[in-house]
């Protein structure tokens, strides 16, 4: 496994700041209007998607992505423990995607979905763990609010929604 991977800490490793969430939330910020319940930091906007198809609630990732997609968003990229807790908080505390994935050319590691190399992370105690080997894809809030899991791309019921980021637009977003 790579270095990123064997020494993380117990799950203190990622104190969620719900102080600041309630502070950020109180923020209107001009570039996120669309969607009307998107979080504001740091020059993006946060914003959950969903599947709204009565009977068929589960999200696979790449269905994730395509709805980030066609909102001019792609699901979100974490640089840091406030921008995690920003994601948990606008996926409504729910299990969602985010844009981390099991690097292909290298399975011991994770990278975004661009290409860019994890540089913060927040996996769950004994976790990633690619049970049965094919646990490519990362989701949030698992267990707890913020911690990460890796796990199958589709078919994993649990997880309904993804957590899109897109740049804040001046005039509206």
């Amino acid at each position: 496994m790579s270095s990123n991977f064997i020494s993380f800490s117990p799950p203190m490793i990622c104190f969620v700041y719900a102080v600041v969430i309630r502070v950020l939330q109180r923020t209107v910020s001009p570039g996120c209007l669309d969607p009307a319940d998107a979080l504001y930091y740091d020059g993006s906007c946060y914003f959950k998607v969903f599947r709204q198809v009565p009977g068929k609630p589960i999200l696979s990732a790449g269905e994730a992505e395509e709805m980030c997609n066609e909102k001019n968003g792609h699901l979100a990229i974490i640089k840091n423990e406030v921008e995690n807790t920003i994601v948990s908080e606008a996926a409504g505390v729910k299990q969602a995607w985010i844009g981390a994935i099991r690097n292909p050319n290298n399975t011991d590691e994770f990278i975004w979905q661009d290409g860019s190399a994890l540089t913060f992370y927040c996996w769950r105690q004994r976790e990633p763990n690619n049970l049965l080997g094919n646990e490519n894809c990362v989701k949030t809030n698992y267990v707890r609010l913020g911690f990460w899991n890796d796990t199958p791309c589709k078919d994993d019921k649990t997880v309904h929604y993804g957590v899109c980021e897109k740049p804040a637009q001046s005039g509206g977003g």
